[in-house]
């Protein structure tokens, strides 16, 4: 814990001066022991309402959104994966709707052999998203239905023969969708490939259950 108390006086005076982002620091049991002040402006709380407290004690009715995102957490803090980089949906003290992307990643102590808390960081990307989602509703209005379903599958990280499956077609059906968006959106393959990786990245959200 004292590392963890260093460290964060020691981060502390960067993250402040951020105030587009929300940096937080949690320990190991889920608790938060640092929050930033755009992150207590975000939750229309004080540090009070915040420290040392679960996100279920904090994040009131975002509890459901964010929680896929918090029981990821462990694999942070057991080591099987080393970042956390996921998009989602929440609203503000105001109950304005807005769209974040959440990077978190493990602290190790001074000696670098034990995890001792996770460190993450929120990006509003509202407006990005809402410029993005506008280009691609003037892409997809080019495209059919099956050749909508297509691209969906593929931001969805599906091969093409899970998506045969899917689509209840065959492979080369599959891959005469492809270059028939590829020719609609007058793009290469290697740009079709980067607009999937930009509507993955910031038009697709978590959801929960």
């Amino acid at each position: 814990m004292r590392d963890l108390l260093d460290l964060i006086l020691k981060i502390r005076p960067v993250c402040e001066k951020f105030s587009n982002l929300m940096f937080f620091v949690k320990d190991t049991q889920g608790k938060y022991l640092y929050a930033s002040t755009s992150m207590l402006e975000f939750f229309g709380k004080s540090s009070n309402d915040v420290l040392y407290k679960k996100y279920e004690d904090v994040w009131g009715e975002n509890t459901g959104r964010i929680k896929p995102i918090m029981e990821e957490e462990s694999f942070l803090i057991s080591g099987k994966c080393h970042v956390i980089d996921r998009n989602i949906r929440l609203e503000n003290c105001r109950r304005e709707e807005k769209y974040f992307r959440v990077f978190k990643t493990a602290l190790y102590n001074a000696e670098e052999d034990e995890i001792i808390g996770i460190i993450g960081v929120g990006l509003d990307i509202t407006g990005d998203r809402g410029m993005l989602f506008s280009l691609f509703h003037i892409l997809f209005r080019q495209l059919s239905k099956s050749e909508k379903r297509y691209f969906f599958f593929r931001t969805e990280g599906l091969n093409r023969t899970e998506i045969a499956r899917h689509m209840d077609t065959t492979l080369e059906t599959i891959d005469s969708y492809r270059r028939r968006i590829i020719k609609k959106f007058k793009v290469n393959e290697s740009e079709m490939i980067m607009l999937e990786s930009i509507y993955k990245i910031f038009v697709n959200e978590i959801t929960s259950a």
